[in-house]
């Protein structure tokens, strides 16, 4: 192969490489997003049982657009996501344990993002320091 050639190579590479980099970073933060948002979830079943009821607004669609002003009193039970686009009413105690289960998931997957990137980002610079070898040969041939 062709210094050229190779240099062409190993610039593709490092294109996509970069690129499965960004998309691993991006998965990440969305679990990173996801784990906060199922502790705040937790945390706020907790705060309600913890106090009995609880004056709050309450969104009236997805955004917070706009709002109404509402009285949560006396938590029995609560509307859980269950997978696959499943709801069910279910006891705070159930719910909670959902919610430590999914935790449970997205820092085991959070990990093994993390295990790939760390990976990816050796043969990232693997493939750097490779270019880079290969551009000081083409420079001192030139010479």
């Amino acid at each position: 192969m062709s210094k050229k050639a190779e240099v062409d190579s190993l610039v593709i590479e490092l294109s996509e490489v970069r690129k499965y980099v960004e998309r691993l970073q991006g998965t990440m933060s969305q679990l990173a997003s996801e784990l906060q948002e199922i502790r705040l979830s937790r945390a706020a079943i907790e705060e309600l049982l913890n106090k009995g009821s609880l004056e709050t607004l309450i969104s009236l669609d997805g955004r917070g657009h706009t709002y109404v002003r509402g009285v949560i009193s006396e938590v029995k039970s609560v509307i859980a996501h269950i997978g696959s686009n499943y709801y069910a009413e279910v006891n705070s105690d159930l719910a909670i344990k959902l919610l430590n289960d999914k935790e449970g998931d997205a820092l085991q997957a959070l990990r093994m993002i993390e295990g790939e990137l760390n990976k990816v980002l050796t043969y990232y610079q693997q493939l750097q320091e490779t270019l880079n070898k290969v551009l000081k040969e083409q420079q001192e041939k030139v010479k």
